[in-house]
């Protein structure tokens, strides 16, 4: 070989080696850092696993749970797996791209919904067994990926990419109403009690009567709305642009009730808001707990990452995921970090439209790996 060739090859070789070594030692430092914060906490992440569960393909999606079943959906297929064995139930073969798909929604006992190719499927979770079909290669779902999912009242609710939220009967998949969207990015979530759907969507706040689909009330908020809670009488949503804030809406007279700002370097919480109580939580480019009631922030953590999966809560700790495969738990009252487990990523790297988080089931932390494998933990165990 050419004395020139062999230094052509070798010097992207060589950059390759070096920033994945930086990769490596940086992980290995934010991870030591994490840890050292508060040594005398109770590890979230026990050495050994209570189980281990090993698919045939690469795991896509967060798992979802219902009741003792953890549904896994791969690039291959749906895995249903027992809670607490970690076996296997039933396998329902549905390819996916390897590059991410949404997670499995568990509508009832007897019913899971699977997104697939731009359609979607409906199975019975105790079996597998195919229940019914709503085909992507036909209106309203209109060939176009879907991007989320929501049930609820009877119903299935999807959103598309390219602007449509549509309503599927959950019986048996037949359309029952659409809108299209004043942008293609929805954020959407349902109060089952009053069967109202809260949709954000660019700067618009809409509600819909979510069985016939009519719109009930609409709010021009100004700023570019993101993640969504919901919580009694109130929607709390988060928005990025033009400036980070928190804010929380009365859902029967849309008025603010208090908004709570956040700098640049501590906001971006635009993906993420779960509700627990009187507390809501955000994550993003940091983390931060806040009284629900009057948007008081109790603490606020500058992580130095992203938090791509929304915060999974298991007794006293928060768990979610960074772009780099490492599962991070945080203590609930106080933002103090408790602890992580990297996760192994598969080729080529994942990044899932639910982000690919962990899961809670039977008291146990369900953590997908990329490379096709599940890890069980109990964090009350060594």
């Amino acid at each position: 070989m050419n004395v020139n060739i062999r230094k052509l090859v070798a010097a992207p070789v060589a950059l390759l080696a070096a920033l994945v070594a930086i990769s490596f030692l940086a992980c290995i430092i934010a991870r030591s850092l994490f840890r050292s914060v508060n040594p005398s906490a109770t590890a979230p992440f026990p050495d050994t696993p209570v189980w281990e569960f090993t698919s045939t393909a690469p795991i896509v999606a967060t798992p979802a749970v219902l009741g003792g079943t953890v549904l896994i959906r791969t690039s291959a297929s749906l895995d249903a797996i027992d809670a607490s064995s970690g076996k296997l139930i039933w396998r329902f073969d549905s390819p996916q791209s390897s590059f991410g798909a949404l997670s499995p929604m568990p509508v009832s006992p007897s019913l899971v919904v699977l997104q697939q190719a731009g359609g979607l499927f409906a199975l019975d979770p105790r079996d597998g067994r195919h229940l019914w079909t709503a085909e992507g290669t036909q209106r309203p779902l209109d060939r176009s990926d879907i991007q989320s999912l929501a049930h609820g009242c009877g119903l299935v609710f999807a959103a598309t990419n390219n602007g449509n939220l549509v309503a599927l009967s959950a019986r048996d998949g037949t359309p029952s109403w659409a809108h299209h969207m004043p942008d293609t990015r929805v954020h959407y979530l349902l109060n089952e009690t009053h069967c109202l759907l809260y949709v954000g969507s660019w700067m618009h706040l809409i509600v819909y009567a979510a069985q016939s689909g009519d719109e009930l009330a609409r709010l021009d908020f100004g700023r570019d709305l993101g993640a969504m809670a919901v919580g009694d009488g109130v929607v709390y949503v988060a928005s990025r642009i033009p400036t980070d804030t928190i804010a929380a809406i009365d859902s029967t007279t849309m008025e603010v009730i208090w908004e709570t700002p956040f700098d640049a370097a501590h906001g971006g919480f635009r993906d993420s808001l779960v509700l627990d109580g009187d507390t809501l939580y955000a994550a993003g480019a940091s983390m931060a707990a806040l009284n629900s009631d009057d948007g008081r922030i109790l603490w606020h953590s500058t992580l130095g990452f992203d938090a791509v999966s929304p915060p999974t809560l298991l007794r006293h700790v928060l768990y979610f995921r960074d772009q780099g495969n490492t599962i991070f738990g945080v203590e609930k009252s106080s933002g103090a970090p408790m602890g992580t487990v990297t996760t192994i990523s598969n080729y080529p790297f994942v990044y899932s439209l639910s982000d690919r988080g962990p899961a809670v089931s039977e008291g146990l932390l369900i953590v997908p790996f990329g490379n096709g494998r599940v890890f069980a933990y109990n964090p009350d165990s060594d």
